[in-house]
């Protein structure tokens, strides 16, 4: 006898696979309720009884990131079903909600104090605490369908998924590439090491599989009210998952969790944490009420090894299409923008680039730098932004005169008045930052919030102790240049041999900047003219004291430090966001100077957090993984540091 069944979450992949599997094989005419969608809401108005209300959980069995959206979706619901007769409701949950409890797992509901490892679980434990809120009020029998990390091809789109097993073989691929940009044989000579516990392994279930289990115990007269497992009966081997990712192109050693161990194989703990709760708290799940209310002659499911192999390839062909895709569309944007000019006084002149649409944001580059480490984060917002890139001119080809931080912020408001911007967000980058806030504190209106990435700070009053010894050293060879002109070639071989000789075998191999930059920083150092102008430049900014400028800033500003930030140091970017009026400070862990390059999606999402709700504190941006750390804000009243957690 066919029912009428409710779908909640219909537009999430596990929920279209549901209603199709209910209203094809299944005869039941299904109500597809899609979290930003009111089609579903206007239909419940045109029946009265509803035999089933499927609603599935935020992150769909593990295989996504947490909707932010599910919670309202619930409150809508709540209100929606007011005056309808409800048969059941059957909740799709995720047997992790359980959080950091070990051992053997009951089919129970949750208790008051379960511990979420993380906020995907958390979010869980919120979403079915709420569901069954409402199962409980209205008085509607409540199934809770708890499953394992559910895997397969319903579940995977163009690109490497936000969750489960993809996102984990999307994080150790971009971590092996971040590496490898680096130090391009890195891991021809070691292996990416993670943390595993005895008896630890996720337990993984092909969704097709679990939603016809769950469907069959919905229909069965026998099922009751219950919490019910769709696990698998045992859970994976890391030791094949080793073999599965070792044909994906990377090699893998498990190990016991330690609190010390070299940084990189702590990096790797921060990018992967999410699911590293898997491989270190060892749980089974007892399947007993799930596999007796499927009835008789029901076997329990499991993920065969070559589907579980195939799982993997297909997770790193994504991954490799998904990067190459963003290789082009980053060709693409920076095509995209319009190359403009304004003539000068001194006979030369003022160049810029501008594209997109929708809010300003100017992007400030540093001094005798080109628009490469800028390439990834321009990309992303020309998404939704006009972007206006400047990058100031005085290093290169004969001058008049030397080219000061003055000239560049006069410069910058030519720019600003010539494409009548008058209120824009800005970002900056290195040198770029002391450009920003003079331009912010000439013209207090002109901008809503202002980024600050590796800012560049010396001198600072009573802050010479966080300079950096770079800091130190170019100041000194650029006062050199000043005063004897014959110096630049000498300080031209110092600053190529600085950043094009790969560092020692035994340095951090973090701290080094991705190859694909190297010829791009020394490029002030090209010739003997740009290594004297470039010299006046840095001794004019580093001379210029900005904190008498800093209590007039008024707008939010973020500042991002990267921890292994051996050219601005991290520490003084940390600072001066306490000196400001309305500062905050993130770090990014691992990161170097060239984060706004390497880290460039973490960067991305702190900057358009922040950008959304500049008055926020805390602030979150995830790794550049899916299931990253993440990389917190806090206000310069706030309460610690704002950096990602370090590992324990």
């Amino acid at each position: 006898m066919s029912k009428t069944v409710l779908v909640v979450g219909a537009d999430t992949s596990l929920g279209a696979l549901l209603a199709a599997r209910l209203g094809g094989a299944g005869g039941d005419r299904v109500l597809s309720w899609a979290a930003r969608a009111d089609a579903a809401r206007e239909s419940l108005d045109r029946v009265d009884r509803i035999d089933d209300v499927w609603i599935v959980g935020p992150t769909q069995g593990m295989s996504a990131r947490a909707d932010a959206a599910h919670p309202a979706m619930l409150d809508a619901l709540r209100h929606a079903l007011v005056g309808h007769a409800v048969g059941a409701v059957d909740y799709v949950g995720s047997a992790y909600v359980v959080g950091a409890k070990t051992g053997s797992i009951a089919e129970a509901f949750l208790a008051d104090a379960t511990t979420a490892n993380d906020a995907d679980e958390a979010a869980e434990q919120a979403a079915e605490r709420a569901v069954a809120a409402l199962s409980g009020e209205a008085r509607w029998p409540l199934r809770v369908f708890r499953t394992a990390m559910l895997v397969g091809t319903p579940l995977e789109g163009d690109v490497p998924p936000a969750g489960g097993v993809g996102a984990f073989v999307s994080a150790l691929l971009d971590f092996k590439a971040l590496i490898e940009s680096k130090a391009p044989d890195y891991f021809q000579r070691r292996a990416l090491r993670l943390p595993a516990t005895l008896g630890a392994a996720p337990n993984l279930l092909p969704v097709d599989a679990a939603v016809d289990w769950m469907i069959r115990i919905a229909r069965s007269p026998r099922s009751e009210a219950s919490v019910f497992h769709i696990t698998a009966k045992a859970n994976a081997s890391l030791e094949r998952w080793s073999r599965h990712l070792r044909a994906a192109g990377v090699r893998v050693e498990w190990g016991a969790p330690r609190s010390s161990a070299p940084p990189v194989d702590l990096l790797l703990r921060a990018h992967t944490a999410a699911f590293a709760n898997r491989t270190t708290q060892p749980k089974t799940f007892d399947a007993t009420l799930a596999i007796a209310a499927a009835g008789a002659g029901f076997a329990q499911p499991a993920l065969e090894e070559a589907d579980e192999a195939a799982l993997f390839l297909r997770a790193a062909s994504r991954w490799s299409a998904a990067r190459e895709a963003a290789s082009h569309a980053v060709a693409e944007s920076v095509a995209s923008l319009a190359q403009r000019t304004l003539p000068c006084d001194d006979g030369g002149t003022l160049e810029y680039r501008i594209g997109g649409a929708g809010p300003a944001v100017v992007c400030i580059n540093a001094m005798g730098q080109g628009i490469t480490v800028w390439t990834r984060l321009v990309t992303r917002l020309l998404e939704k932004h006009t972007v206006v890139y400047y990058s100031p001119r005085g290093t290169y080809g004969e001058l008049a005169r030397p080219f000061t931080l003055k000239d560049q912020e006069l410069e910058l408001e030519r720019i600003l008045d010539a494409e009548q911007i008058r209120e824009c967000r800005i970002v900056t980058w290195c040198s770029g930052a002391k450009v920003g806030l003079e331009l912010i504190k000439r013209r207090p209106a002109i901008a809503s919030a202002i980024a600050l990435v590796a800012g560049a700070f010396k001198p600072m009053p009573g802050l010479s102790k966080m300079e950096t010894a770079f800091e130190g050293k170019l100041f000194t060879m650029c006062q050199m240049v000043t005063k004897q002109k014959e110096m630049a070639s000498l300080v031209q071989s110092f600053m190529e041999a600085m950043f094009m000789n790969d560092a020692p075998a035994d340095a951090n191999v973090l701290s080094q900047a991705s190859r694909e930059l190297r010829s791009t920083f020394i490029q002030p150092f090209g010739d003997v003219q740009s290594t004297r102008n470039y010299s006046h430049q840095v001794i004019d900014y580093m001379s210029y004291d900005i904190a008498p400028t800093l209590a007039s800033i008024q707008v939010p500003v973020l500042l991002v430090g990267g921890e292994l930030d051996e050219i601005a140091s991290p520490a003084m970017s940390k600072a001066v966001s306490k000196r400001l009026p309305n500062g905050r400070y993130a770090e990014i862990r691992g990161g170097t100077h060239y984060g706004l390059f390497e880290n460039a999606e973490m960067v991305a999402n702190l900057v358009e957090c922040f950008f959304a709700s500049p008055d926020a504190a805390p602030m979150e941006a995830v790794l550049p993984s899916a299931h990253g750390v993440a990389a917190q804000t806090t206000s310069a009243g706030g309460r610690g540091a704002a950096s990602a957690p370090k590992d324990t």
